[in-house]
């Protein structure tokens, strides 16, 4: 015996919050069924797809997967024209489904149940909650149930696994290299399954030892070796054709699937009491004369839910009979119709055992410019955002939250863990000029705490240098980041003004500062040694100053350069929609464009429902920046307000009217506007060349007005109705 496992990299990882997701295809609660055959071609005994479909306990199909059937290495196929196989049953843990076939790929040309395992080995296929994806083929022999067929497989978990056909009794599938035939006296089994750690198995035939036909125990528990006896405990009758069958955990009631398409068939309730197993009645399927041959039930309620496959040859049912008596009737949930299709065996679907995540950080709190590593385990893979890998070393810029998914047998938790990020401190030190002999004073600002290269722990300290010196300060944040920056100290036998230059965009301020001496006048009157500018133009500003102790007097001078603000167009500069169409606005007047909720920059191409204001933001090649905006007007375009509104290229909005009514031209032009009463008298007048006109109507009076419009190329009038 070959196993067959899929293998994944388990690496390490870590945790800081858990919040847990779990992700499958299957969905425990619910109920899969195996049919035979995918509908493309006749049920054969040369091999068909298998198919396991699930459904809601209401009969909704909620996920469909075919095996792999054309693969050299992982196909498993089911003999179509055999009613025995396609028993399907869950792994005792409730992670897997378990069933059996040929490892065979398809197209076949012999009968695979009549084959030699040798040319055809009967195997034991599984998958978990994740579907296509966790399916394995577990177990592969090729000796036992040769020249026969195999009929159903259980499990305890993914290693474990017991067998039963025709031609062998009760096999064992493990770890070990070679499988265990576990008993030999009974044989030609059907369904096989653990309940409450009890393996049991199905028999149709007297023959083999014991002669009884129902359901058997097979040796204790759930053993591995050989030597097992095979006791009938539930005796279902000389002619009845149990299949499977399920115990409830009391170990007190079993329904068994009844085969017979009679009327002794259907689904057989048995009650155990004193040790003692007695029939207790037959629920029907349904439909006259069919038996059932796959069957599960829910205990969890006052009354039990059976879910049952019917044995019809073609569109059999999946069923459910909530269990009142003998006389509880049948509901279809589903039905085989497809063509080339039948329903086999049942089971509950498996769940999904999601990891439990772990996620640390080397440290959860950095320093900008720091590294730091997220490690997670308890997964078999890992995905982090921002496309990290797990234990990978990286610089973040700003405090984030990392979200870390793991996968374990397709079941995902997703976690996530904070990464602070604290900023550097902006250290700020002044640099001073001093006469030969004189004290200057150094101070630092921007930090909590500060060291200087001289060995101070101040903020300010004094200093008396001979020569030109650099001092060097840390300063450390109270989140203990450090930054440093070094401050000069000039030794003059004379005073020098020290002054920076500076670029602004018009509109906006800059600051001098100037350094150097004890006093400053600026041209512009200040006696401070910064000052706070706003001119429109490049502008030069002087200063003079003298130091104390030192003779003379110092100047200087500065330059601000005053860059053009730009100046934003939006064309056009007003807009009045249908809705339902679009309208493009194109900015102009700077180099680059950002539209508010809008990163697309540039041209903007919109269709907006309801009236809205759009604005843009523009930066010139000089960086400096500006804004507008633009009102779009959106009409549903019926009544009179947009009666004749689009000629002339004017339009009027709204109309009717009653406080206000705008006027949008789309050029601009000198044009002459009157308005005039019912009775032709004037009642406004405006000369302007905007494209955009606003009028108050609240000294109006309710009713008809005519506007007229004179430019030099066009004269025309337009109603308007004041309401």
């Amino acid at each position: 015996m070959k196993i067959y496992k899929n293998k994944i990299k388990i690496s390490v990882c870590l945790l800081l919050l858990i919040v847990s997701n779990s992700y499958s295809q299957f969905s425990s609660g619910n109920i899969t069924v195996f049919q035979s055959g995918d509908g493309s071609n006749p049920l054969s005994n040369t091999g068909n797809p298998i198919v396991l479909k699930e459904f809601s306990t209401s009969g909704v199909l909620t996920y469909s997967m075919t095996v792999p059937n054309t693969s050299t290495v992982n196909s498993l196929v089911v003999s179509g024209s055999a009613t025995s196989e396609g028993l399907l049953s869950r792994s005792n843990n409730g992670l897997y489904l378990v069933f059996t076939g040929y490892s065979q790929s398809l197209p076949n040309l012999i009968n695979v149940t009549s084959a030699s395992s040798t040319l055809i080995p009967r195997s034991i296929g599984i998958v978990g909650a994740a579907g296509l994806s966790s399916f394995s083929i577990a177990s592969t022999n090729t000796l036992f149930f040769s020249g026969s067929n195999i009929r159903g497989a259980t499990a305890t978990d993914n290693s474990n696994f017991w067998a039963s056909g025709s031609s062998q009794g009760t096999n064992y599938y493990g770890t070990a290299a070679t499988p265990t035939t576990i008993q030999n006296t009974k044989l030609n089994l059907r369904a096989i399954n653990i309940f409450n750690n009890q393996l049991y198995a199905s028999s149709q035939v007297a023959s083999g030892t014991p002669t009884d036909i129902g359901v058997y125990a097979i040796g204790t528990g759930t053993s591995t070796s050989a030597g097992q006896t095979a006791s009938c405990v539930i005796i279902t009758g000389a002619s009845s054709q149990p299949a499977q069958f399920y115990f409830n955990s009391g170990n007190n009631i079993c329904y068994v699937a009844d085969m017979r398409n009679s009327s002794l068939g259907g689904i057989q309730k048995w009650v155990n009491a004193s040790n003692t197993w007695t029939l207790a009645y037959t629920l029907s399927t349904g439909s006259a004369a069919i038996g059932a041959t796959g069957v599960v039930a829910d205990f969890s309620g006052l009354n039990p839910i059976i879910y049952a496959t019917t044995n019809e040859s073609i569109s059999n049912r999946l069923i459910s009979i909530l269990d009142q008596g003998a006389l509880s009737s049948a509901t279809t949930l589903a039905t085989a119709s497809t063509a080339n299709t039948v329903f086999r065996g049942l089971a509950f679907s498996p769940t999904c055992n999601a990891p439990t995540l772990t996620i640390s950080a080397t440290t959860a709190s950095i320093c900008s410019g720091q590294s730091v590593a997220l490690n997670a385990s308890g997964a078999q893979s890992y995905t982090i955002s921002s496309g990290l890998q797990n234990g990978a070393t990286f610089n973040p810029s700003v405090t984030m939250v990392y979200t870390v998914t793991g996968n374990t047998n397709g079941c995902i938790t997703s976690n996530t863990i904070l990464i602070t990020v604290n900023q550097l401190p902006l250290i700020i030190s002044n640099s001073i000029t001093i006469c030969l002999g004189q004290q200057g004073v150094l101070s630092a600002s921007g930090a909590n705490s500060y060291s200087w290269s001289t060995g101070s722990s101040s903020s300010t300290i004094s200093v008396s240098p001979a020569v030109n010196t650099s001092y060097t300060v840390i300063g450390t944040s109270l989140a203990g980041c450090q930054n440093s920056i070094v401050t000069q100290v000039a030794v003059a036998s004379s005073p020098s003004i020290t002054v920076n230059s500076i670029t602004i965009c018009s509109g906006k301020s800059a600051t001098l500062i100037a350094g150097g001496v004890s006093t400053y006048t600026w041209s512009n009157g200040a006696l401070t040694n910064s000052i706070i500018v706003t001119p429109t133009t490049n502008t030069t500003y002087s200063l003079a100053g003298n130091l104390s102790g030192c003779p003379g007097l110092a100047s200087n001078t500065v330059n601000v350069n005053v860059n053009p603000t730009p100046t934003i167009t939006i064309i056009p500069s007003a807009s009045l929609i249908c809705r339902g169409n679009s309208v493009s606005l194109t900015p102009i007047g700077a180099l680059t464009y950002t539209w508010t909720g809008n990163n697309s920059g540039g041209l903007l191409v919109l269709s907006p429902t309801v009236t809205s204001t759009y604005s843009v933001f523009g930066t010139s090649s000089l960086n400096c920046s500006s804004n507008s905006q633009i009102t779009i007007i959106v009409s549903p375009c019926t009544g009179i307000e947009f009666d004749d509104e689009l000629i002339n290229d004017v339009v009027i909005y709204p109309n009717p009217a009653k406080e206000k009514i705008e006027l949008f031209f789309n050029d601009i032009v000198i044009r002459e506007i009157q308005i005039k009463n019912s009775l032709g008298q004037s009642v406004y007048s405006l000369k302007t060349n905007e494209n955009k006109i606003t009028i108050d109507l609240n000294e109006f009076k309710g009713g008809l007005y005519f506007i007229q419009i004179i430019t030099p190329k066009d004269k025309f009038n337009k109603k308007i109705i004041v309401q």
